[in-house]
């Protein structure tokens, strides 16, 4: 059984569920949304959080703001290490 927690975004001080969040969206969430999201799923300090987005951005403006999709298994393989 999946707890609450998991099936629930923070947003700020209030915590909405995943439903609710994502029926409010009409594009798809940017890169470093997602991976934000990720990261409070798995309870990491903020301070963490900020660190792995701020490498993640930098790793993708050093490669000339390609999106990881378009780069092939270099990310996948970085992802793999950083979670």
């Amino acid at each position: 059984m999946v707890s609450t927690q998991a099936k629930c975004v923070a947003f700020g001080t209030l915590i909405l569920p995943t439903s609710t969040f994502f029926a409010m969206e009409s594009r798809p969430r940017k890169l470093l949304d997602q991976v934000r999201d990720a990261i409070r799923l798995k309870h990491y300090s903020y301070r963490t959080e900020q660190s792995y987005v701020g490498w993640i951005r930098r790793y993708i403006l050093f490669h000339n703001k390609q999106h990881p999709k378009d780069m092939g298994g270099a990310v996948r393989s970085l992802a793999r290490r950083l979670g």
